[in-house]
């Protein structure tokens, strides 16, 4: 048995065969830009020595739900004047994310002499727009701007009519203090301080300086009017 005390030995891949490191897959998609659920061609491209059979996947190789193929076909092989056989097969597919799309390389199954191996591609690259995006495009409707943040102002209204009418009270009381020792020869009575504070506090009102985010000035001309009246 062997000793626990040796390393676990993991076995070495198997080499691959001599005739993979001539075949050569390549991969086109046209378009390469296209809309969400559009359909594109993918024309996988495989060029392999004489004699090397290719097997094209008929339906989607890749572990990704992200392409669906929709066709499949294969040409007829096509010998070049490098000795080399040329095998093309064409899928119609529809690709469902939005974005920079970057697809695993395709694997295309070879075979010679019995021995099979899978040769792959580089990685398929596409880029998809949303539906949404070209709606608003063609409508000529930019993206929304960021909601601006509106300054709440103060309860500033409450508070002026709290003031003025502690104002008024107090120039009401004034005025009738005043009457009693009024004397017995009667003057013009002049305009009574109270009218003239609530026409002050009305002028102030109309300024609105609290939403142009003057508080402190509101507060020191209604410190005056108090003052004053």
């Amino acid at each position: 048995p062997p000793d626990p005390a040796d390393p676990v030995r993991e076995r070495p891949e198997p080499e691959p065969p001599a005739f993979l490191r001539d075949v050569f897959v390549y991969v086109t998609a046209r378009p390469d830009s296209l809309t969400i659920g559009d359909r594109a061609v993918l024309e996988v491209v495989v060029e392999a020595p004489a004699g090397v059979e290719v097997l094209f996947p008929p339906g989607n190789p890749l572990p990704s739900r992200r392409i669906d193929v929709r066709n499949f076909e294969v040409r007829d092989p096509q010998a070049k004047q490098t000795q080399a056989v040329e095998w093309v097969g064409e899928y119609e597919v529809s690709i469902y994310a939005v974005g920079e799309v970057v697809l695993p390389p395709w694997p295309v199954q070879v075979r010679q002499g019995g021995i099979e191996a899978i040769a792959r591609s580089d990685s398929v690259r596409f880029f998809v727009g949303s539906v949404l995006d070209d709606s608003l495009a063609a409508a000529g409707i930019a993206d929304l701007k960021p909601q601006e943040e509106v300054p709440v102002p103060p309860p500033w209204r409450t508070l002026f009519w709290i003031a003025a009418l502690v104002v008024l009270a107090v120039l009401m009381y004034g005025f009738w203090r005043s009457r009693r020792h009024e004397e017995v020869v009667q003057l013009p009575p002049p305009r009574p301080a109270h009218e003239v504070a609530l026409a002050e506090l009305r002028k102030l009102e109309t300024l609105r300086l609290p939403f142009d985010g003057k508080i402190k000035q509101h507060y020191m001309a209604l410190s005056e009017i108090l003052r004053t009246y």
